[in-house]
């Protein structure tokens, strides 16, 4: 995940999926969340901050 500016950016395999601009907020923070109970595995999960 990437945040430059209003820009927010979801990359998988360093492949950009998703991407939306939003100036609402000027702070926040990042995350992962299931959105229903059940199972998740990662390998590998990593927000940069630059």
């Amino acid at each position: 995940m990437s945040a430059k500016g209003a820009r927010l950016a979801l990359s998988i395999d360093g492949r950009e999926v998703l991407a939306v601009t939003d100036d609402t907020h000027p702070m926040g923070m990042a995350g992962l969340r299931m959105a229903a109970p059940g199972a998740l595995a990662c390998q590998r999960f990593e927000i940069r901050e630059s």
